[in-house]
């Protein structure tokens, strides 16, 4: 039941934040400019980063749970990179934004490679939890 669960929530992690940063994103910016698509996405982050760190912290959680502790540690260093995309890295950039375009880039950068390598760590998780399988040849039921 707690690996369904894992499953059901690190699959929606994923299809939400593939969703918002391949197509959500880019149609905002296409459509409204960088200007205004940037104030737009800008307030739509912080809610963004905070579903992630939910997420995957309750992901932690559960797999902390089911002695998945290898795993754990993956997920909650994702965690911790979600948690200071949205606690240091956001406010950080919208401060130099107006003030610095040059640091801008510098933390958007970052911020891009933390959400790509959550998302990567994310993944493996999911995967590991479909895929792997006891020593008997069955897949490994985490309850």
């Amino acid at each position: 039941m707690v690996k369904n669960w894992l499953i059901a929530l690190l699959s929606f992690y994923l299809g939400y934040s593939l969703f918002f940063s391949l197509i959500v994103a880019p149609a905002i910016f296409k459509t409204a400019g960088v200007e205004i698509g940037g104030k737009i996405v800008e307030n739509i982050f912080p809610y963004y980063f905070a579903t992630s760190v939910s997420l995957l912290g309750i992901s932690t959680i559960l797999l902390i749970k089911t002695n998945l502790k290898k795993l754990a540690w993956f997920l909650l260093i994702a965690t911790l990179m979600a948690f200071i995309q949205e606690f240091y890295i956001l406010p950080k950039a919208v401060e130099l934004k107006t003030t610095s375009p040059g640091e801008f880039k510098f933390f958007h950068k970052i911020s891009v490679t933390l959400n790509v390598l959550e998302i990567i760590i994310a993944a493996i998780v999911l995967g590991t939890l479909l895929f792997t399988k006891d020593k008997e040849g069955k897949r490994k039921e985490s309850e």
